[in-house]
């Protein structure tokens, strides 16, 4: 009986939905950056390869107030070893995308094991680049800085190249409202936590390609 019960407990943990926003926090927070994201919702399968006739690896089911998924040989699945970002009251469901082709993404579906799969293209899919993630959001809600960025990079400048004069720094941003992009940089006015304001140019993408900077969704 006792078996009967954990092997019920188990498969009820393993399909639960889950409630919590993510949002990344850190410059490691994420494995994979890619070539861009792919936003999704509802039912959602990840194929081992390009050939939905195979059995999916992994199915998540989004919903705007919730996902559950399920992922072959994982006990556990969150949405911080899943997504880029989480904020389903803002219909933001994001996976980081390392090809997309005429009818497939190629996705990293899991962070934190560094697991790839394919998923069919349909309506419930879409593909948005970096770039377009933060001209249309960071532009709408501001954006932030990962935790543990280098003092080196919140710096300002007079133009979108290092090459240009750095104008101010700032340390402890209160909020930073995104104006501009240029390539792998931003024209951003910060505000501190006592009020002063600072204008001028930022790094938001790293030569590795690696992000430094993100939405404010929430």
């Amino acid at each position: 009986m006792r078996k009967i019960l954990f092997v019920v407990l188990c498969l009820i943990f393993l399909s639960a939905p889950s409630f919590a926003d993510y949002m990344p926090a850190y410059t490691n927070s994420l494995y994979h950056f890619g070539s861009g994201l792919m936003s999704a919702k509802g039912s959602i399968n990840v194929y081992p390869s390009d050939d939905d006739k195979t059995p999916p690896v992994a199915i998540f089911n989004i919903d705007k107030n919730y996902f559950s998924c399920k992922k072959q040989g994982i006990k556990k699945c969150s949405a911080e070893d899943s997504f880029v970002a989480f904020v389903p009251e803002n219909d933001i469901a994001l996976f980081s995308v390392e090809g997309d082709y005429d009818n497939w993404f190629y996705i990293c579906y899991d962070q934190s094991k560094k697991l790839f799969g394919w998923v069919k293209k349909s309506e419930f899919t879409d593909f948005i680049s970096w770039e377009n993630l933060l001209d249309i959001y960071g532009r709408k809600y501001g954006v932030y800085l990962f935790r543990n960025t280098p003092d080196k990079y919140k710096k300002l400048y007079s133009g979108p190249d290092e090459n240009n004069t750095m104008v101010d720094d700032f340390y402890y941003p209160k909020h930073i409202a995104l104006w501009l992009l240029s390539d792998d940089w931003m024209l951003v006015k910060v505000t501190t936590y006592d009020g002063i304001t600072k204008t001028g140019w930022m790094r938001w993408r790293l030569d590795d390609n690696s992000i430094i900077a993100f939405p404010a969704f929430k």
